[in-house]
């Protein structure tokens, strides 16, 4: 363990001596002395057990060492492309140069006496200086020239005076291969073939790593003719433009003209050059990269995109035709000189229309390579479904929607896509989810999957409900995201009795005879597609966590039906399911996917508890069909983790795919009380919501006008509702609103053509008293320009409701089906027909301390009484509009209204002072 630094040997053995040391291993330097004059010492030092090592100096002289690219090269190794001694492919008639370095790395002059080609004729060579002296190096070039395709090789051989007498020969082996057309240099990224003639795009990447010369390749387009005639390889290009000078990885957009679409805040910072090959038509032309533009061009091809005929006549099927084709990510990004459609992501025209200049989906923009995040930004330009992204930080956050091909978390990341309900942003995923560390999904975020045959890893999905109040009777809908889910972990702290599922046509014993005969209690794991009932565990909003392989791809389940259709108030062919998927779905391509379906039923709880009884109203549902929902401002989707009714035509299933899914609208989730959405109308059409309410309370209908509609019960666009029927609170729905076919009563209504004179008939059931308000919620198309009539049928009133809502008294409980009925009449209709109409209008509406009048007559005499018999208001007014001051009236005081019309008529009708 000890250093001695001595240059006589018989120094050493003196310290060693006194030391004490007897035996062990002794290097010397080469510099020490071992001359025969220290030899006694050196016997002395092996007879006591020691090991002599002797370290001798290098032997003085010249060493050589050859690089390439930085790199050591082995005297008679293979041609490595690593160190350039290996060109590879070179185009026959263009050069190419790499560099290599002679390095002495000895202590004497290099010097160099044969520095030999063998090879000439393909590779050439510059001469470094032969003489290179101790530490120093010269630089010399190796040119090849291919004059004809093929593999060529060659040698370098430098004879020097290196000490080694292995590397005095020193043989460098040199390959490359000529070849007419280069590989991987440029390609076709992107194709756009737009709706309107002028929106012809293609988008030319250079992905060879190094600049390229003008005029050295073509953009060249053949038509349709020339492709399915079986000559395009002996043939000239219909159109063609020389492709200017690119720098490495430089994109270049070609266009036709000044297209419309996409717009420029869409479109990468890419130039544009205008070319007649963005002529192509018809989706069946090809277009191709060449090294020429001539009759060779086609067998002189690098990239193609495009169906070419193997024989005169043979038209290929159109492959391009208003559509998007890019190339990246879960696709290539390479050049083909065979079109494969495989080889490219095929993308939607209003997807590129829509894109973010900064994403590949954007024309003038393409990044060869996966990017990351590392929780504010991304290393390689932003993600998108052509790109691999890779999580690597852990973050905490969705401020933004996000697309890639795959997906991927890194170990040890911690990814929680979660806003706390700020957002309804969505994970889109085209390819694989590959989780190494946790990716948690907020409530209102999704992950939307469109590969049905995507790996995905394991995620956390969390689910929240809107505050519960009567925690122990709000039910919510459920259902599970992900595999494996098992009720008793999902709901913990649930009574294991209160959590049902619902089985169309499997009565329970325990509720024969009720309406409640199909709701069962539930144990075990969570089926896919299906729909469970639960409350909560306690008061305020509940959060259920998911965690498990995501479900994806379609899903079949099967459906049960009665054997007869639910007409007036029968609700024998409603089935429980569930949306599959961590994602919104969309009820109407539910619906289109599935012709026996009628019927789709969100469970809101949208009305508050009773005040009277503490239990909720267990009839309010949100009824779709394929003319609209029932109640205006719900949209058209059902969110993740949601349970709901689906009412059937006939025996058999309904599918949930992965077109149905939505991205981000995942904020109308129905769990205990109404949200706020937008409206989910996607065309005008004539339609009018109606809204009746009883205190807090609340029962929305839908009627609608078509042209080829009958005014007849159609079953896709008529819902019965009448859910409640079936609930689950075991209470009775205090009131129902309707409109009627014959005896039948419908949530929605479809009618033919809107014309004036329609007629709708209007009812309600109840089983409450009281007073009753009758307001237009929405109306649209047509709508918006008719005087709608509400006629009490009992009190001979007609009340405009464009005007003032209208408001009445049930006096007694039951069904009252012909109570009412809408008239419409068209503003623009003749006069005479409208004056008709309004001479029987009759409303009252109180406003604070105001009671506002109309009248379809002259009001002569007007008195209002208080419920006993006293007169507190009483006006002579001769007017058919006019304001009463209600201040002195008590706020909740019902009022008896007589008046007085010119033409000596009675109305007598009521009204109460809020």
């Amino acid at each position: 363990g000890n250093s001695l630094t001595s240059t006589n040997l018989d120094a050493i053995v003196n310290q060693l001596d006194a030391f004490g040391l007897s035996d062990g291993t002794l290097t010397i330097a080469g510099n020490e002395d071992l001359s025969s004059a220290a030899q006694p010492a050196f016997d002395d030092l092996v007879g006591k057990g020691w090991t002599i090592d002797v370290d001798a100096p290098p032997a003085p002289g010249a060493q050589i060492n050859i690089t390439g690219n930085g790199i050591d090269i082995i005297s008679s190794a293979a041609a490595s492309a690593a160190n350039g001694s290996d060109f590879e492919s070179v185009i026959v008639g263009s050069p190419a140069t790499n560099q290599f370095t002679i390095e002495n790395t000895g202590d004497e002059d290099l010097i160099i006496s044969v520095f030999s080609n063998a090879n000439p004729t393909d590779f050439s060579i510059t001469t470094p200086n032969l003489t290179i002296p101790a530490g120093g190096s010269e630089t010399f070039d190796v040119t090849f020239n291919a004059l004809s395709e093929g593999v060529k090789s060659g040698s370098l051989v430098i004879i020097s005076n290196d000490v080694d007498l292995s590397d005095q020969i020193f043989v460098l082996l040199l390959s490359a291969e000529g070849v007419t057309v280069l590989p991987n240099q440029l390609m076709i990224s992107q194709y756009y073939d737009g709706f309107n003639a002028g929106d012809k795009w293609i988008e030319v990447t250079n992905i060879s790593g190094s600049d390229l010369p003008a005029d050295s390749y073509f953009l060249a387009l053949y038509d349709q003719t020339t492709a399915r005639a079986g000559i395009i390889d002996s043939q000239a290009p219909d159109q063609s433009t020389a492709i200017p000078a690119m720098v490495a990885g430089e994109v270049l957009l070609f266009r036709n003209g000044t297209p419309a679409l996409p717009l420029s805040g869409n479109i990468g910072t890419a130039t544009q050059i205008d070319s007649p090959v963005c002529t192509f038509n018809l989706g069946d032309d090809v277009i191709l990269i060449s090294t020429t533009n001539d009759s060779d061009s086609y067998n002189n091809r690098v990239d193609i995109i495009g169906n070419v005929s193997t024989g005169p006549s043979q038209a290929p099927d159109p492959w391009g035709i208003n559509v998007g084709y890019i190339k990246g990510g879960c696709s290539s990004e390479e050049a083909h000189i065979v079109f494969d459609a495989n080889d490219w992501t095929l993308i939607g025209l209003g997807d590129v229309n829509n894109a973010l200049a900064s994403t590949n989906l954007a024309l003038g923009t393409q990044v060869i390579g996966e990017t990351s995040f590392d929780g504010s930004t991304w290393s390689n330009g932003d993600p998108d479904q052509t790109r691999t992204a890779i999580i690597a930080t852990s973050f905490t956050g969705a401020a933004n929607t996000f697309t890639a091909c795959n997906l991927i978390i890194n170990a040890g990341v911690d990814a929680i896509f979660d806003s706390n309900g700020a957002t309804s942003n969505s994970i889109v995923l085209y390819g694989d989810l590959e989780v190494n560390g946790t990716l948690t999904i907020g409530d209102t975020e999704t992950l939307v999957v469109f590969d049905n045959g995507a790996s995905l890893g394991t995620i956390t999905k969390i689910e929240k409900s809107t505050p519960l109040d009567n925690y122990l009777t709000d039910m919510t809908y459920w259902a599970s995201p992900v595999e494996g889910s098992q009720l008793s972990t999902i709901f913990t702290g649930v009574a294991p009795d209160r959590i049902f599922d619902f089985r169309g046509g499997n009565e329970n014993p325990v509720y024969a005879g009720t309406n409640y005969k199909y709701w069962w209690n539930s144990s075990g794991a969570m089926g896919r597609g299906k729909g469970y009932a639960a409350p909560g565990s306690a008061p305020g909003i509940q959060t259920l966590t998911f965690t498990g392989i995501p479900h994806k791809g379609a899903f079949t389940g099967g459906l049960w039906y009665s054997g007869t259709p639910d007409l007036g108030t029968a609700n024998e062919n409603f089935n429980m399911m569930g949306n599959p998927f961590p994602a919104a779905i969309d009820i109407l391509k539910v619906m289109e996917d599935n012709g026996n379906v009628s019927e789709i039923a969100l469970w809101t709880h949208g009305t508050e508890i009773d005040p009277d009884t503490g239990e909720y109203f267990d009839g309010d549902y949100v009824y779709f069909n394929s003319l609209g929902q029932s109640t205006d401002g719900v949209t058209k989707n059902i969110s993740s983790g949601q349970g709901f009714m689906i009412r059937s035509l006939a025996f058999g299933n309904v599918t949930f795919s992965s077109s149905q899914l939505l991205v981000g609208q995942n904020t109308q989730f129905y769990k205990s009380q109404s949200s706020k959405a937008g409206n989910s109308d996607d065309q005008i059409a004539d339609k009018l919501w109606l809204r009746l309410k009883l205190g807090t309370e609340k029962t929305d209908i839908l009627v609608g006008f078509m042209d080829g509609a009958t005014d007849g019960y159609d079953k896709y666009y008529d819902a019965i509702g009448n859910l409640y029927d079936s609930g689950i609170s075991l209470i009775e729905k205090q009131t129902k609103f309707y409109s009627t076919i014959g005896a039948d009563k419908f949530m929605i209504q479809e009618l033919g053509a809107y014309g004036a004179g329609r007629t709708v008939g209007l009812g309600f059931d109840t089983k409450k008293t009281g007073w009753f308000k009758m307001s237009i919620n929405k109306k649209q198309g047509a709508m918006n320009d008719s005087e709608i009539i509400l006629v009490d049928t009992y009190l001979n009133i007609k009340h405009d409701l464009n005007k003032s809502d209208y408001e009445f008294e049930a006096t007694k409980k039951g069904e009252f089906t012909d109570r009412f009925r809408l008239e419409f009449v068209n503003r623009n209709a003749d006069l005479g027909d409208k004056e008709l109409i309004d001479e029987g209008l009759f409303s009252v509406v109180n406003d604070f301390d105001m009671m506002k009048v109309n009248s379809g007559k002259l009001v002569n005499e007007i008195r209002v009484y208080d419920l006993l018999g006293r007169m507190i208001i009483q006006g002579t007014p001769g007017e058919r509009s006019f304001e009463l001051n209600t201040s002195s009236v008590r706020t909740g005081t019902i009022m008896l209204i007589e008046a007085k019309l010119e033409d000596g008529s009675m109305i007598n009708t009521k009204s109460v002072k809020y």
